[in-house]
């Protein structure tokens, strides 16, 4: 039998923003296809899901999420859907960072990035006029296994380049382009591939895993997906799709575990579709080992959630955790036998992660989430009440426990229900374990262990010798707006004399930069000519407050606005801080 187990469904987003952040290089984009025209530059933010679940690694998170290449292709609002003008790309090797690029201002454009797959955007464009419609050009954007390649090479180890990184995409909301238009947010890059684990739960002692077989798997996929089978949770297929081998008995591909409990991150596959009946040609397993000794095949399906009789598609950027929870007795004696009958004799627990989280560990049974990323950044003032929430299903006699701790005394947790509390205490007198942490910045590190039975996770406290960083939007009198600034207007739409007013933005450290930026507010129509003086958009040295004034007198139809965004770099940490100013009608 089975249990069937939806867990988790997040989205954990490394947001990754503009070329002066710490930690990122910078590349300068090479034209393939010139735009024409006036030109701005465009810096585009980034986001890049979270790296599958962790476990025992054949390469690493770091990997799972590197970025190599991006491509960006650019189409223009001039037909639903857009069209294809122009692309650029940028080189280097770069693991969250961003691109700037060249486009034509003025024009509602949708900005189309993909990643790790420069081969194939240069030939699909080389073979591409202006003007072709966007899902026309996009569904033949496909990346495939290179000749005599039978899987995906995650060989690792972690920290070299021996792997190949997995082609992303990701896309903007048609976007007015104005000189000043600054970041253009992308839309969380997805991974072209699923991947699977295979893991023997500790419990399980009468058997052992030697390999896995991978039946009935595509040997290519589509990079861009169609967006209506994405959002109904079915799988995108290119036009020639193609199994492994021949369908049934021959279309597989054997992976070696590298421990008898199983493995993780070496099975890495194309999405693929299920069929309506015959489950010869489904996508499924078929687990070599031994039980009490003697060697056995058992196959184990992929099935739907809602109807375990169905088998279910194999969807991009999910993780499938197969766990063996138990083994009743022997297997078929022949792989063959095991994909040509039913799953027999051993019992599973099969996970389904969309996008999984870093701050989800599970061990087969039981989870413990731990809500923050692996690693927190603190300025060298005291820092208190840093607030985390903490759940886990691990049992005791009276309700799910956990325990925390710390490997250091400037660092201080305490818990209460599910709320993890923490102090970091004053840099100064507190760093007798100093290291460097590069750029001239001296620091140290601390960790936090959460712990409920066997799952554990680490915090990673970095706190430097550094200041703090402030943004503060306030009045022309230095009063700080707390909430967004609101004008309204008289019955013709123009802004009440009465509503002028000014602003300013102030931040620390006084040696810092600061860069603006504006963009569309959501849900407010894009008006750019609601400041008379815009000439303070870009970097700012000087720490002396820019003052902005709203135009009194300017005729707006419904109500409009723009996002004004600062964000200022101490070296170490970076902070980002926005307000909107919203014409009311």
């Amino acid at each position: 039998m089975k249990r069937i187990n939806s867990f988790f469904s997040v989205t954990l987003l490394a947001a990754v923003m503009f070329s002066s952040c710490q930690d990122r290089e910078v590349f300068d984009s090479a034209d393939h296809v010139q735009p024409s025209g006036e030109q701005v530059k465009l810096h585009l933010g980034l986001n890049i899901q979270s790296n599958f679940q962790s476990g025992l690694r054949a390469i690493s998170a770091t990997e799972e999420q590197a970025i190599k290449q991006i491509d960006v292709l650019v189409f223009k609002e001039e037909s639903p859907g857009g069209v294809f003008v122009y692309s650029e790309h940028v080189e280097g090797t770069l693991s969250d960072s961003s691109a700037i690029i060249k486009t034509n201002y003025e024009a509602n454009q949708q900005l189309v990035v993909i990643t790790n797959a420069r081969d194939e955007v240069r030939k699909l464009v080389d073979n591409t006029s202006k003007g072709v419609l966007k899902d026309k050009l996009l569904e033949l954007l496909t990346f495939s296994l290179k000749l005599n390649d039978d899987k995906w090479n995650a060989t690792g180890p972690a920290g070299t380049d021996n792997f190949t990184a997995f082609p992303m995409w990701g896309e903007s909301a048609p976007t007015l382009i104005t000189k000043n238009s600054g970041i253009i947010p992308v839309k969380s890059l997805l991974r072209m591939v699923a991947r699977i684990d295979v893991v023997l739960d500790q419990s399980v002692t009468e058997f052992e895993i030697d390999s896995v077989f991978l039946y009935n798997t595509n040997i290519g996929g589509r990079i861009v997906p169609d967006t209506l089978e994405l959002a109904k949770d079915k799988a995108t297929l290119p036009l020639d799709a193609d199994l492994i081998g021949t369908k049934g008995k021959d279309a597989y591909i054997k992976y070696i575990m590298s421990t008898t409990k199983g493995d993780s991150n070496a099975i890495y596959t194309f999405e693929t579709a299920a069929p309506s009946t015959n489950s010869n040609e489904a996508t499924c397993l078929i687990i070599a080992g031994r039980y009490k000794g003697t060697t056995c095949y058992y196959r184990v399906d992929f099935v739907d959630l809602n109807d375990p009789e169905k088998h279910a598609d194999i969807l991009r950027n999910h993780c499938y955790k197969v766990t063996i929870t138990r083994v009743t007795a022997e297997g078929y004696d022949t792989r063959d036998k095991a994909f040509q009958g039913k799953s027999i004799n051993i019992e599973t627990d099969l996970q389904t992660w969309e996008n999984a989280p870093e701050n989800v560990v599970v061990d087969g049974q039981y989870y413990l989430l731990v809500d923050t990323v692996e690693t927190l950044k603190f300025s060298k003032e005291a820092s208190t009440n840093i607030n985390i929430t903490v759940k886990t299903d691990y049992p005791t006699e009276n309700a799910p426990v956990w325990e925390v701790s710390s490997n250091k005394n400037w660092v201080t947790p305490s818990k209460n229900g599910e709320t993890l509390s923490f102090t970091v205490k004053d840099y100064a007198g507190n760093n007798t374990d100093e290291e460097d942490f590069g750029n001239t910045i001296k620091g140290h590190t601390a960790e936090i262990t959460v712990s409920a039975g066997r799952l554990k996770r680490k915090i990673i406290i970095k706190q430097a010798d550094v200041a703090k960083i402030t943004i503060t939007f306030s009045d022309y009198a230095g009063t700080p707006y707390l909430a967004d600034i609101i004008l309204n207007t008289d019955g013709d739409g123009r802004v009440l004399s009465s509503e002028s007013k000014e602003f300013k933005v102030a931040w620390t450290p006084s040696n810092a930069k600061l860069y603006l930026w504006q963009n569309p507010a959501e849900g407010l129509i894009y008006s750019a000519g609601i400041l008379t003086d815009i000439s303070y958009f870009g970097e700012r040295q000087s720490s002396s407050a820019p003052s902005f004034t709203i135009h009194p007198g300017a005729q707006f139809q419904g109500d409009c606005g723009v996002k004004i965004t600062g964000q200022v770099t101490n070296g170490f940490q970076t902070l980002e801080k926005s307000i909107v100013l919203k014409i009311k009608r």
